[in-house]
């Protein structure tokens, strides 16, 4: 048995990064059933955030409540600020796209295309921070784009061209939001902790989702059938709030580089449950492009793990 296998706590923090990984996939299948019943993207992201959102502010303040917020750094109201700005940015605009853009793509496409966001990432920083991207870093992109690419022209070739068309562009949105997001966010999580990051972001998110719906006068949206309401929380405890934990754990058992290769079970665990849940059929070319973008993204979220530019944010995906 490898040396890194070793001790328990390891072993733990593998089965928590796998775990984690299965429980945010599982979050486009879960949508896709809530579709099936009716309800709008903006509803449904509306209760995920409502029944998540305690879950993430109790976490968040149970070290003050404890006795122990000394270890915790004030928060400014410049921090205050920017929490508000990448809530907005990686939770509620990446979260809307996501599931506007599942309403038009198998939960399967959607899970693809969110996972190269390592790749924009590493395009994104390059504009930003005026730095070359590196050789060995041009073909994990070809592979991962590619990959794209042949899915999503197999699952064009076998429905409406313009609807898929339109989903993988809401979808790659949410990534682009999602690569903003992971950007901005290293220092901040560095300083205040992952958890009271998650909670803050989450709540700035929250109040967009409310105000949204005051302004559209569509609260009505929100009486749905009861198997919605059981779905929508099984979204918000088991595919949002749960995994970052068992993310954070994990990767601080196992590191990020390890944690890069173990989490790509993600992925294909969407195909593996949108199969034997919605029915959706699995090709020889989406597998294939499957794993184009896995090879691409690992390649990425290795070379710069040491970095933690890609993995250290991963706790809460859209």
């Amino acid at each position: 048995m490898p040396a890194h296998f070793g001790s328990r706590d390891t072993r733990l923090g593998y089965l928590a990064v796998v775990a984690s990984a299965i429980l945010f996939s599982a979050k486009s299948v879960f949508i896709k059933m809530c579709y099936a019943y009716g309800i709008g993207a903006m509803p449904l992201m509306a209760l995920r955030m409502g029944f998540s959102l305690p879950l993430f502010l109790i976490t968040a303040n149970l070290p003050a409540w404890m006795g122990k917020a000394g270890a915790q750094a004030p928060l400014t109201r410049k921090d205050f600020f920017t929490l508000f700005g990448l809530g907005l940015l990686g939770y509620y605009l990446a979260s809307a796209f996501d599931m506007l853009g599942l309403q038009y793509v198998s939960a399967g496409m959607e899970r693809m295309v969110l996972y190269v966001y390592p790749s924009l990432v590493v395009l994104l920083s390059a504009w930003i921070f005026r730095q070359r991207v590196q050789r060995s870093m041009v073909l994990p992109l070809v592979l991962s784009y590619a990959g794209i690419a042949l899915s999503f022209s197999t699952e064009a070739s076998g429905g409406n061209s313009a609807e898929i068309a339109k989903g993988g562009a809401l979808i790659l949105l949410s990534a682009l939001c999602y690569a903003l997001f992971l950007i901005g966010h290293g220092r901040m999580v560095a300083r205040i902790g992952p958890q009271r990051m998650s909670a803050y972001c989450m709540a700035a998110s929250g109040v967009a989702v409310s105000v949204q719906f005051l302004i559209s006068g569509r609260v009505k949206d929100m009486i749905q059938p009861l198997p919605v309401y059981g779905l929508a929380l099984l979204i918000a405890v088991f595919s949002t709030v749960l995994p970052v934990y068992l993310f954070s754990y994990g990767m601080r058992a196992v590191g990020p580089g390890r944690t890069a290769v173990v989490s790509s079970v993600g992925p294909v665990s969407t195909y593996v449950l949108a199969a034997y849940l919605v029915r959706e059929k699995v090709g020889w070319a989406q597998i294939s492009g499957l794993i184009l973008v896995l090879l691409g993204s690992l390649a990425l979220g290795l070379k710069n793990s040491s970095k933690k530019v890609v993995l250290v944010a991963n706790a809460v995906k859209v």
